[in-house]
């Protein structure tokens, strides 16, 4: 039988081209390129990209339809967007603020996260200005050069980690990471992960407290004072000019 394009076109986009080459014979313009699905010679299902083109074939007006396989690039694209789907929600699926810099310092990407974290107007994040960004967290943070010398020292040691603590004017406390970000091997960027460890923080200096001071009255106990009586001692074996006196007061009825 003599070849048709029909023949070509998977059953689910039979009904979209008959219904444009209508249109096209009754001499309507319709879209030059659309997607359809094809049928290969081993009854395999394809993912086609049609260009129309007027022509004259033979002296004569016609059309013409050239289709293109994008099979595998549409199986890699949707495979790249379902991975991208999954890293951003997982970035911001996490309890930690995130935010990606380029080999420059530019803002590449955060999450919802950090910005609320660093309470960061949207506008910074727009200019994709670190220079700014840094300069809002430094206003917000106690021994602000430090934490600026320690970005520094990041930025002139691309494949450096680093971990250590902020802690805020009004009593925050946030764990601060950051590693390379590596392509092929090479860091082109930088990842900031910041953890607000205020709570866990409060409720260590709380067991502090309540391990060497007394529930009732707050004042130093048995313990701390055992402590520090025994740093005394030490200092005045190491140092022949360290003296200390010790006072011994009983009270009576002092829990009265």
């Amino acid at each position: 039988p003599a070849f048709t394009y029909m023949r070509v076109i998977a059953p689910q986009s039979r009904a979209m081209v008959e219904e444009r080459v209508a249109r096209i014979e009754a001499g309507e313009v319709v879209a030059s390129r659309f997607d359809v699905a094809g049928l290969a010679r081993d009854g395999r299902t394809m993912d086609l990209v049609c260009n129309v083109a007027q022509i004259l074939w033979r002296g004569r007006p016609a059309t013409q339809g050239i289709y293109h396989d994008v099979t595998d690039l549409k199986r890699s694209a949707d495979h790249l967007s379902r991975t991208l789907s999954l890293l951003s929600t997982t970035l911001e699926s996490t309890a930690d603020g995130i935010l990606v810099v380029d080999d420059q310092g530019g803002i590449e990407t955060c999450n919802r996260k950090f910005l609320e974290m660093w309470r960061l107007p949207e506008d910074i994040l727009a200019s994709s200005d670190h220079e700014r960004l840094l300069a809002h967290m430094s206003e917000q943070v106690r021994e602000s050069e430090a934490v600026v010398r320690r970005v520094r020292d990041l930025e002139k040691n691309p494949e450096a980690e680093s971990y250590d603590e902020v802690e805020f004017r009004d009593g925050r406390v946030f764990e601060r990471y950051s590693i390379p970000q590596r392509l092929d091997g090479k860091a082109i960027g930088r990842v900031w992960s910041f953890r607000d460890v205020t709570a866990r923080k409060s409720a260590e200096m709380r067991l502090v407290h309540d391990a060497f001071h007394d529930t009732l009255t707050s004042l130093p106990n048995r313990a701390l004072f055992t402590d520090l009586l025994q740093r005394c001692i030490g200092r005045r074996k190491r140092r022949e000019d360290y003296a200390f006196a010790l006072l011994f007061l009983d009270i009576d009825r002092f829990k009265v």
